[in-house]
């Protein structure tokens, strides 16, 4: 479907702005888990840890895959490690 007036451009560019605003709070969200359960087990996680995690996650996040996980993983620990 083409958005041809420009309220309708407008709204479909303001809701692809919260849809990605509100997927990438969850991903940090996730992330701060993730890095805690790293840091009490000793700086590594587990062996299969971020797959059962990506498992547990999927019904309430269907849009997560274990290659977006860990992408947002790894950028977000370098930036715990700049700090």
């Amino acid at each position: 479907m083409v958005r041809t007036s420009k309220v309708s451009q407008n709204a479909a560019k303001a809701a692809r702005k919260s849809q990605v605003a509100s997927k990438k709070a969850a991903l940090k969200t996730l992330c701060k888990c993730v890095y805690d359960d790293e840091q009490e087990n000793g700086g590594k996680l587990p062996y299969g840890y971020m797959t059962t995690f990506i498992k547990e996650n999927k019904k309430i996040w269907t849009w997560m895959t274990r290659d977006t996980m860990l992408a947002a993983y790894r950028r977000f620990k370098l930036t715990k490690e700049k700090r």
